[in-house]
């Protein structure tokens, strides 16, 4: 929820169902309701992600279509590996910037040129955090928190500091958020809430690709995001 100047608000709403089994695969379905002119007869778009750890694989299907989009994820460092090392992981995310013109009409097709680099990280000022005990929520009992932290001024051309809130109510048994609200100048109000919770086996077919789906593979290059392991000196 997005408030204007005016006092006019903007609200967007997104339905998600997520499925894991015990070893740890994971399938999202999702039913997002774009603006009128993002798709055609502003029809709802429907996205299901499949990941599949143990096999190092994810899987985006396009349930219009049928068809099944894979893509390799990199594997966490092998255990054996790294038993009794002191291992750093880091996980980069480059920032393109774009360098120099584009070219005049008529002369082929444009290329953009970009630049590697890592983008600047905004300061915050130290957060605040405040414990808000416990409560069952969806029947799951919680742990709450909530953090205040703040942009001062002249950050990321501020004239006035910013102050976001971020309240948490986190299942230890289940291992995630089970509802999450924060509170941005910037963006609004966002709510996060899992409801409808069942705890039962689910179908292994739900992380495959079925059968009459064509699989198609992605192009190599196409992701910009790089896994970087780092293993400490021993005088750090």
């Amino acid at each position: 929820v997005q408030t204007l100047a005016d006092g006019n608000r903007i609200v967007h709403k997104s339905t998600s169902r997520m499925y894991r089994d015990a070893e740890g695969r994971t399938r999202m379905e999702n039913t997002i309701t774009p603006p009128a002119f993002w798709t055609p007869q502003s029809k709802d778009l429907s996205i299901i992600s499949i990941s599949d750890p143990l096999a190092g694989v994810h899987y985006t299907l396009n349930s219009a279509e049928k068809t099944a989009t894979r893509i390799a994820i990199p594997k966490p460092p092998a255990a054996a590996a790294t038993a009794g090392k002191d291992v750093k992981i880091e996980r980069r995310v480059m920032v393109g910037q774009a360098v120099g013109a584009m070219p005049p009409s008529g002369a082929g097709p444009a290329v953009m040129v970009f630049e590697r680099r890592e983008g600047a990280p905004i300061q915050i000022s130290a957060a605040e955090k405040e414990d808000l005990g416990k409560q069952a929520i969806e029947g799951v009992q919680c742990e709450g928190t909530r953090e205040t932290a703040v942009i001062p001024a002249g950050q990321v051309g501020i004239e006035r500091e910013i102050r976001t809130v971020t309240e948490r109510w986190y299942s230890p048994e289940l291992g995630f958020d089970i509802l999450r609200k924060s509170s941005d100048p910037r963006s609004g109000e966002t709510t996060y809430r899992v409801t409808n919770i069942v705890r039962a086996d689910q179908p292994r077919s739900l992380f495959e690709v079925p059968s009459d789906y064509k699989l198609e593979e992605t192009p190599a290059g196409t992701v910009n995001e790089e896994v970087v392991i780092k293993r400490k000196s021993t005088k750090e």
